[in-house]
């Protein structure tokens, strides 16, 4: 259970790279493409995260199912504590790229509003950065989870749920103009319950009842299907590109299905072969959170600086890639620096 899966550490990492490739695309007509499949990248994080940190552990002497509460419990509270770093660092960048033309006051009023609390607790939207409803949404979803645990609630009711709740997504999200001829805030379903809740239910789901193994038999199979769902993504963009301008629209129904079939096939390789895929496996194990938290950063601050290096053409047309490259070190520093003092407070200790 504790052993980390190569495969799934690489999918993070190349899930990390799609996130950046969305909010800075490559040049069209290429950038339409990784910025597309980036719509695969939050659900495939929450089923991993569902399967390795939510699953059961083992049976108890009744051989009733004792589910994952410890750990969960674990993951939880490191969510917490790395939603309160990205909201504090993100925090500190807000006041300095306002206090120019509003005081500390004036931004702390900004976002410390009635309007802006409600819309954190209720839908999990972030006033520090638009990209942390993610963390926010994975708290709320994993205490539920814990939750429903600590009271012995069976998890085959958040296994029925998670249909209905995806199917709930598609009907005030993507295609709510479509079926209900109005579009809806993004954050209806962008949040813990409609969009976090069922992708890890169904991580969980992958884990407790083996399909990761059941399907292995299947690899190739796989493999042809997630190509054939992919194809699928693109094309239901690019059929509703026209159809619907307005906001971002999060889910796709050939993306539910491709998620699951790209996490399957590759957890179904745990131990990857070569030095330079072992390494990307270790960066997207230890650096996909922290990449995914500080990009934005560098999404909104280097245009100024390659614009007065006189570097835009370059920028230009290898944005993505550059950023992923300085948030990797960036989250790679911190988190060598991060082990240095526990490793210093620990000596201190003895």
């Amino acid at each position: 259970m504790g052993k980390r899966n190569e495969g799934l550490d690489l999918l993070k990492l190349i899930c990390a790279f799609l996130v950046i490739s969305a909010h800075k695309p490559f040049p069209q007509p290429i950038g339409i493409y990784p910025a597309t499949m980036a719509r695969l990248t939050i659900p495939i994080f929450l089923m991993i995260t569902g399967y390795f940190s939510l699953s059961r552990l083992s049976t108890d002497a009744d051989g009733r199912a004792v589910f994952g509460i410890r750990k969960g419990g674990v993951k939880l509270i490191n969510t917490l504590k790395l939603l309160l770093l990205a909201s504090s660092l993100y925090l500190v960048i807000g006041i300095c790229d306002n206090y120019p033309t509003a005081t500390i006051k004036e931004y702390l009023a900004s976002i410390f509003n009635a309007k802006t609390m409600r819309k954190m607790l209720l839908f999990n939207t972030s006033p520090f950065a638009i990209h942390l409803w993610y963390l926010h949404a994975v708290l709320y979803a994993m205490a539920f989870i814990v939750l429903m645990d600590k009271v012995r609630a069976t998890r085959k009711i958040l296994y029925v749920l998670a249909p209905f709740l995806i199917a709930v997504d598609f009907i005030f999200g993507r295609y709510s103009i479509i079926l209900l001829g109005r579009y809806y805030p993004v954050y209806y379903t962008r949040n813990w319950l409609i969009f976090a809740l069922p992708n890890l239910s169904i991580g969980m789901m992958l884990k407790e009842y083996d399909i990761v193994e059941r399907t292995k038999k299947y690899h190739w199979q796989l493999g042809v299907a997630s190509i054939i769902l992919v194809a699928g993504v693109m094309a239901e963009h690019f059929h509703f590109e026209d159809v619907i301008k307005k906001g971002a629209r999060e889910n796709y129904i050939f993306a539910v299905f491709a998620s699951m079939t790209l996490f399957l096939w590759f957890a179904q390789i745990p131990r990857l072969s070569g030095k330079i895929m072992q390494k990307l496996a270790w960066l997207g194990n230890t650096a996909s959170a922290g990449i995914y938290i500080i990009h934005i950063y560098f999404v909104q601050h280097l245009p100024k600086l390659v614009k007065q290096l006189n570097m835009r053409d370059f920028y230009r047309a290898t944005a993505p890639v550059v950023i992923f490259i300085l948030s990797a070190v960036v989250t790679c520093l911190y988190n060598a620096l991060k082990q240095r003092i526990i490793a210093r407070r620990k000596a201190l200790q003895r």
